[in-house]
């Protein structure tokens, strides 16, 4: 294996001790960046090969849901507690959280919600994809009628997906409104398990002993579909040394100047790399689509929205999820469905953004400072790119979504 003074041989002289001591803490930063990646897959059973937490559909959640009642102001619609195995049953009702799913019969209109029982119903005889088998590497189900669609989450994803209810609720207090229209895909239900003894349960502290199942509609009815990042890389600098809680070292009088220099330097660190099926989607739609202005300015509002209420829990590297139909809307479901244009040809999209609560290495962003404006920097690159917004949006020709581009624009 290489030696310190191998790895470190392009750095600037420093003492050796340093250079070793920051390299070490650049491993535990690593190690503690891999081991929440891996703990993002979801845990599965050995002797099933199953996320542990069962699906809806299955006969774990009868009891609950034959039990469930109207969803109260707490949005929560049932719970129930095992004594015997000290196992928490929640059934979340978050509907009201958002604006209505759109859907195209003959015109664009709101999507009933189905029930609790509904959605029981619809999953008993759903596609299992089993562990892993997403993109993030998450579990998820399908019900039959592709209609729903359930993601399994858990430990720091509860607890995101519970602060991201209180902070649209939160926005929606302010805005006077009863609910946040944003370009978010709803989360009609979360199906959460947690294990604690006794009935005290608090989703701040305890989120690591959860996972669950969240329920939402699919962004579908077209031929093609795409999961774009939108161009959200960004860079942030981070600082090794106080990250796993060595920063007291800076103030030890006796380290020579050229030693604290080397330990606590900023590191420019490149993030969100993944690019999801962003050039396949320039590739097969060169020039984006042209919009009509109602719908341009629709989708800008949205979009605010969103960035708003993500900002605020602080999350990143979600998608925007873009289904396209060439023609007629009829049969397209999303948050927001729009006539559109590319090379003369007349197509129809809906889009509706996903994966808000997968984000690795969120824990270690938290711990170092950098969560803030990372989150920022990912959701302002997103909607310069997706539809022009902001001072650092690029050229008219290059966005997702724009009205006709002139020549200077």
């Amino acid at each position: 294996a290489p030696k310190c003074p191998e790895i470190l041989s392009s750095f600037a002289p420093a003492p050796m001790v340093a250079r070793c001591i920051w390299v070490a803490a650049l491993m535990i930063a690593l190690s503690r960046a891999a081991a929440e990646r891996h703990g993002a897959v979801l845990k599965t059973d050995q002797t099933t090969g199953k996320f542990e937490c069962k699906p809806p559909g299955t006969p774990f959640w009868e009891e609950s849901v034959n039990a469930a009642v109207e969803p109260t102001g707490t949005g929560m619609v049932v719970h129930t507690f095992h004594q015997s195995d000290n196992i928490h049953v929640t059934i979340f009702d978050w509907t009201a959280r958002y604006a209505p799913f759109r859907s195209f019969t003959h015109e664009d209109e709101a999507e009933r919600k189905p029930t609790v029982q509904e959605v029981q119903d619809k999953f008993r005889t759903s596609f299992d994809a089993g562990p892993g088998s997403g993109i993030s590497g998450a579990s998820f189900a399908m019900s039959k009628d592709k209609t729903l669609i359930a993601k399994g989450i858990e430990k720091l994803e509860i607890k995101i997906a519970h602060e991201l209810a209180q902070s649209l609720s939160d926005i929606a207090q302010r805005s006077d409104t009863s609910e946040v229209a944003s370009l978010l895909v709803p989360v009609w239900y979360l199906f959460r398990q947690c294990k604690k003894e006794g009935h005290e349960f608090d989703v701040q502290n305890d989120y690591d002993t959860c996972e669950g199942w969240i329920v939402m509609p699919t962004v579908s009815g077209g031929s093609d579909m795409f999961d774009v990042k939108a161009g959200g890389k960004n860079t942030i600098g981070i600082d090794l040394m106080e990250g796993v809680g060595l920063g007291f070292m800076k103030h030890v009088p006796f380290f020579p100047s050229e030693f604290r220099n080397m330990l606590f330097q900023t590191i420019p660190i490149g993030l969100n790399e993944m690019t999801g099926d962003d050039d396949h989607f320039k590739e097969a739609f060169p020039g984006g689509f042209t919009v009509q202005n109602d719908d341009l300015r629709r989708l800008h509002g949205l979009l605010s929205a969103t960035k708003l209420a993500l900002d605020e829990i602080m999350v990143y590297d979600y998608s925007l999820m873009i289904v396209i139909k060439a023609n007629d809307c009829s049969g397209m479901r999303g948050t927001l469905v729009m006539k559109a244009m590319n090379s003369q040809r007349n197509f129809c999209v809906a889009v509706g953004i996903i994966d808000q609560y997968s984000n690795w290495g969120q824990r270690l962003l938290e711990m170092l400072g950098d969560a803030e404006v990372n989150s920022k920097a990912y959701s302002s690159n997103m909607l310069a790119k997706v539809a022009g917004i902001g001072d650092s949006a690029p050229p008219c020709i290059e966005t997702y979504f724009h009205v006709a581009c002139s020549a200077t624009s």
